[in-house]
């Protein structure tokens, strides 16, 4: 038995995780700090994994960057904090420094 995942098989886990990916950054459009806070807290968690990056990056067209500025203007201490740790996270992809610069 292999070890190692076929190109299928590492195709389907990216997509897989990009679904979780999606789902988690939508719950960030709550109202619940609470929950805003457990989610960013997740997203921070997993964050430093390129692949996680990759596909926080490919939710772009869904508003994320204005989402995230939006987050940055919280009146929360720690959503701000944890938004700021994201959001540095995912600028290690070049092409979103400047995604997140003009939005």
């Amino acid at each position: 038995m292999s070890h190692f995942l076929s190109h299928t098989d590492c195709a389907n886990s990216f997509f897989f995780l990009i679904g979780g990916i999606k789902r988690l950054v939508a719950s960030l459009k709550m109202t619940d700090n609470n929950l805003i806070l457990s989610v960013l807290s997740v997203l921070c968690n997993i964050s430093t994994n390129t692949e996680v990056r990759e596909a926080i990056s490919s939710l772009a067209e869904e508003n994320l960057y204005e989402m995230l500025s939006n987050l940055l203007k919280s009146n929360n201490n720690e959503i701000r904090s944890k938004t700021a740790i994201l959001i540095a996270d995912i600028c290690f992809i070049p092409s979103n420094q400047v995604k997140l610069i003009v939005n």
